[in-house]
């Protein structure tokens, strides 16, 4: 006996869907943090090289540049953690919905 093929329900699309959202930005959240903390770490070094007293070899890194990517990495994850926020109240929404 064929059973047929039952499509969710408009309300359980729209909590996968959103499921689905949040951990798309949940994830890019988490690679822009690490991507923070390395810049961070980064920044750090160049000014240990310039406080160190010995003077540093190589090629000298411009410490401007490096803080300004920071800043710009630093404001895209503030946006994505209030679109997180924003995700997880759609979520909570179609929760509620779901019941």
């Amino acid at each position: 006996m064929h059973t047929p093929q039952h499509s969710p329900s408009p309300y359980r699309q729209r909590y996968e869907e959103q499921q689905r959202r949040l951990a798309r930005l949940e994830a890019l959240a988490e690679r822009l943090r690490v991507d923070e903390r390395g810049l961070r770490t980064e920044i750090q070094g160049v000014f240990a090289d310039w406080l160190a007293p010995q003077p540093a070899t190589g090629n000298p890194v411009c410490a401007r540049a490096l803080i300004e990517r920071h800043g710009k990495l630093a404001r895209t994850l503030a946006s994505i953690e209030c679109r997180i926020a924003a995700a997880s109240d759609a979520l909570a929404v179609a929760v509620r919905e779901l019941r």
